[in-house]
């Protein structure tokens, strides 16, 4: 008898891809609650003609043809933003269709022609390309995982767990295959198994590791380790303050701690998300709630795309679908990460900070976000945008030192209060004793006029790497004087 799926975590179709962050297992409710509803204004510009009877693939055992299940679907749209997100992932059928046509030995055409018919809910067609995928590449991660993901919709959690070790033996470090496979333990009983596979992932304190933080504290219940699971719901309810369920697992191990009161005001304030979210869900229902799946899976299937021309050399092309897949979903975050990284290395720093403001919006508790955008705002000297991005950085994890380093580098190389910069090297030295940081905060005490302490500072980064060339003019400039 199948075990009824655990639900809290699905996968939203526009995460990032192929590195796999967990936030692709992101649980709907927290969706419901964290996204706005933004949709596509007007028709979708395409790069290609709309996908037709003749590039559209095999039906692969579906009861009705890809091209008449399309036309169906776009006819039974109900708005404008749904008939072009439905014609969002015909375009992405058809380019998949050529890249598959153009590359028949590289699995990822498959990959995304796999993603489009799973759009457009065809499972049959879907797995079909991924175990094409297999045929052509027997060690492609991706159609492992997702063949996993499928199973797993389907209630047959061993066969999942096996699929998602198969992915793991290919790469240890897959962090969506890991926490697919402790879902799958959890929901086969073995909830040490599962506990096990979590403890190996490394999760930042950022939103997308939130699902992982919540499995976590759920097995801890099961396994009655209540302690832990405190800590693992408490995590979650940082990265994520208005979403009910970390609220009411964090209520719940407090309660089996008798930490009444605590328990208590969590559960209140599981109450007030769950109201709150019930409004939201309200708003977003129905259609539009449809409109929002669709415009995701139509943005990630145009990026496994996008990332299959990158791969291929054909940036120009790479470039114009990442683009597209940005503009089918205003919430996609891979596709802006691959023009921003495009950008950045095609020497057009303007349109990479464009990029990444879009995606420190769309991450704001996300640190490395705001380091990313503040690096490339000093590379143009927009020294503005990049104190307040590092300040912001500084704010979310003052316990890192990397918002610190950069805050003092901002601060000496634009010429602000340098006895500011000082205080940040400090810390920065304070939270990490590193050669690099012991340079800056000599070059920060040096902008303050503070000789004798640089010198001890750079005395101290030689000591760590004596033959740093850098560390020792620094050093042979200060004893000069200089």
């Amino acid at each position: 008898m199948k075990k009824k799926r655990n639900r809290a975590f699905e996968r939203p179709a526009g995460s990032t891809e192929p590195t796999g962050a967990a936030a692709r297992f992101r649980f709907r409710t927290v969706f419901l609650l964290t996204v706005a509803v933004v949709a596509v204004a007007g028709a979708v510009m395409f790069l290609r003609p709309r996908a037709s009877r003749e590039n559209m693939p095999a039906d692969d055992g579906e009861s009705q043809s890809t091209a008449d299940y399309f036309a169906a679907k776009r006819e039974a749209a109900t708005s404008p933003d749904e008939k072009a997100a439905i014609a969002t992932i015909g375009e992405a059928i058809s380019l998949a269709g050529e890249l598959v046509k153009q590359s028949p030995d590289d699995p990822r055409g498959c990959h995304a022609m796999a993603l489009a018919q799973y759009g457009l809910s065809r499972m049959k067609s879907a797995e079909s390309w991924w175990r094409r995928a297999l045929e052509v590449d027997p060690r492609f991660v991706e159609a492992y995982r997702w063949l996993a993901y499928v199973a797993m919709d389907r209630g047959e959690y061993g066969q999942a767990a096996e699929l998602y070790k198969k992915a793991l033996s290919l790469d240890p470090t897959h962090a969506d295959a890991m926490l697919g496979l402790a879902e799958a333990l959890r929901n086969e009983g073995d909830f040490k198994a599962a506990s096990a596979t979590l403890r190996r992932m490394e999760l930042p304190m950022e939103a997308q590791s939130a699902p992982a933080f919540l499995l976590q504290g759920q097995i801890d219940l099961e396994l009655r380790e209540y302690a832990a699971a405190k800590e693992s719901f408490a995590a979650a309810v940082k990265l994520l303050p208005n979403a009910p369920q970390p609220h009411y697992g964090l209520a719940t191990a407090c309660s089996r701690l008798g930490e009444k009161d605590l328990a208590a005001t969590h559960l209140q304030k599981f109450k007030e998300c769950s109201q709150a979210e019930k409004e939201m869900r309200g708003e977003t229902a129905g259609s539009a709630a449809d409109v929002q799946s669709l415009q995701q899976k139509a943005a990630y299937s145009l990026v496994v795309v996008g990332n299959a021309y990158a791969a291929a050399g054909r940036l120009e092309e790479a470039e114009k679908i990442w683009q597209q897949a940005a503009k089918a979903d205003p919430r996609d975050r891979a596709s802006r990460d691959q023009l921003a990284r495009l950008y950045q290395q095609a020497g057009r720093p303007a349109d990479a900070i464009g990029m990444l403001e879009e995606l420190a919006k769309l991450d704001p508790q996300a640190v490395r976000r705001h380091l990313a955008l503040a690096q490339a705002a000093m590379g143009l000297k927009r020294f503005g945008l990049a104190e307040s991005e590092m300040r912001e950085a500084v704010r979310l994890r003052p316990d890192q030192s990397a918002g610190w380093v950069g805050l003092a580098l901002v601060l000496a190389q634009s010429g602000g209060n340098p006895e500011e910069a000082v205080t940040a090297a400090q810390k920065a030295v304070d939270l990490e004793s590193s050669a690099a940081n012991y340079y800056l905060l000599s070059v920060a005490l040096a902008g303050s006029g503070k000789r004798q302490p640089a010198i001890a500072a750079i005395e101290q980064a030689l000591k760590l790497e004596s033959g740093n060339e850098k560390f020792r003019e620094q050093y042979d400039r200060l004893r000069r004087g200089n």
